[in-house]
């Protein structure tokens, strides 16, 4: 992506308006099994949702077409069968690519810092790794390295 990036990831859902065989923008969807704990308009969610926006832009490289919408699609009972869609503008573009670069200069710095959001631990899959306080301890740490990560959280 924007030459600076390679993602491996899997795009679950590539859709064209029927009778499009070849213009016209595309719809990208990623399933998902648990429930849909997102606000309405969503776009990376403070960093924490990156698949609408990274697999959008990884599917118009790849294929050349524009990707006009896409979405979580939350396909079970649990998740209600809802949809969290991303319009893909300008801006939203922009901001996946401003994830990235954030991404990037943590890396560079070394400095990958835990740092849970407010409550964040209560569903991460993670937690018998961190334990039960990395939300306590990362409190207690100097907040300078964190700026990046601040900005990034500020996103919608």
């Amino acid at each position: 992506l924007d030459g600076r990036w390679l993602l491996h990831g899997v795009v679950d859902l590539i859709e064209r308006q029927a009778g499009d065989e070849s213009a016209g923008a595309l719809r990208v969807t990623d399933h998902k099994t648990g429930r849909n704990r997102h606000p309405d308009r969503i776009v990376v969610r403070g960093g924490e949702v990156l698949q609408p926006v990274l697999y959008a832009l990884a599917v118009e490289q790849a294929l050349g077409r524009p990707v006009a919408e896409s979405r979580l699609f939350f396909c079970t009972v649990g998740g209600n069968f809802s949809t969290r869609p991303v319009r893909l503008g300008d801006d939203e573009r922009r901001r996946g690519i401003e994830v990235l670069e954030i991404i990037d200069r943590a890396i560079e710095a070394g400095s990958l810092l835990p740092a849970p959001r407010e409550r964040a631990c209560d569903w991460c899959d993670f937690r018998t790794v961190c334990g039960p306080s990395e939300e306590i301890r990362a409190g207690r740490k100097d907040p300078r390295p964190l700026a990046d990560l601040r900005a990034l959280r500020a996103m919608p």
